[in-house]
């Protein structure tokens, strides 16, 4: 058995998502688009429902931490949306460390913003309202807005260099070596930027909580060392997906948070930080709509 997370991990990891979409596009044409997700047993999608049963016990025991919600689409319908309620006043109660403040542990309304990972106005439901962290995701949002641009001319393509893009920032003290950098070593994550993310513990040491804190992260990001060449080797980096941001917004004049396309696209409705927040069916809809080159309900964008 998996043992039980901490209390901080089962703070962060608070949702289960699963989309099945193995089916060629012409065998769910019946099925797209609706006015929401047609309903389908396990059985009518050619799925064995026993681990799906298996699965959705062991989050009621509490297996795998503070699940709120399992989802899973197969070929254009929903054959599981479950939903598990956790009090997370009671949950965070007393808890105080590097990640915030839980309900009656902190201090002060200093300690009451959206990067308390403790606290239940913020983390995982926004004060209330069914929307939740959904953290990296912003990552594959991001990334599908720069193929967005590309698609669109407004970006030439992978190989454009990254630094290109960032013109209106001091490049005077980036290490020359990024100058080599292409948004296609942005993308993934092969830009040699010097990160320590999944390599150091949860507190101040780690860059990320290191970004979090600055003022500017996309000045953070561009002003951190690096660490070996571009394309060499490979780092988790969520500071990329700041840069990605700005160079969104420099190639098509919107913000990630704005930007849209008339046809066959993604609306990003995050903020360009990292715990950015959606309904649980939204990543989905999305993630079909991109695979399948469509729009979501004719609305000429993917929500």
């Amino acid at each position: 058995m998996t043992p039980k997370r901490s209390p901080i991990v089962r703070l962060l990891i608070a949702s289960a998502v699963l989309a099945v979409w193995p089916r060629p596009l012409a065998a769910q044409e019946a099925a797209w688009p609706t006015n929401g997700w047609l309903r389908a047993s396990a059985a009518d999608v050619g799925m064995d429902a026993a681990p799906l049963a298996e699965l959705d016990a062991a989050i009621r025991t509490g297996r795998y931490g503070n699940i709120d919600r399992m989802v899973v689409v197969r070929n254009g319908r929903m054959v599981v949306s479950q939903r598990y309620e956790n009090d997370y006043v009671t949950i965070s109660r007393g808890h105080r460390g590097v990640l915030g403040c839980g309900t009656d542990a902190c201090t002060g309304p200093q300690d009451l913003h959206e990067f308390n990972y403790f606290h239940p106005d913020f983390h995982p439901y926004f004060r209330g309202r069914d929307v939740h962290t959904l953290q990296s995701v912003t990552k594959s949002v991001t990334s599908a807005l720069i193929g967005i641009a590309i698609g669109r001319g407004e970006i030439p393509g992978v190989d454009a260099k990254l630094l290109s893009f960032l013109g209106d920032y001091d490049l005077s003290g980036v290490d020359p070596r990024l100058h080599a950098a292409t948004l296609d070593d942005l993308l993934t994550m092969r830009t040699g930027i010097e990160w320590h993310e999944t390599d150091r513990p949860i507190d101040m040491t780690n860059t990320t909580f290191q970004l979090e804190t600055s003022p500017d992260w996309v000045r953070f990001t561009l002003s951190q060392p690096m660490d070996a060449a571009p394309g060499e080797k490979w780092v988790y980096n969520s500071g990329g997906s700041h840069l990605m941001s700005a160079v969104i917004r420099k190639a098509t004049g919107m913000r990630s948070t704005r930007m849209r396309e008339p046809t066959s696209s993604v609306r990003s409705g995050s903020a360009t930080f990292i715990g950015r927040r959606r309904r649980p069916n939204c990543p989905i809809r999305r993630a079909a709509c991109i695979w399948a080159r469509k729009t979501w309900r004719g609305s000429g964008t993917c929500t």
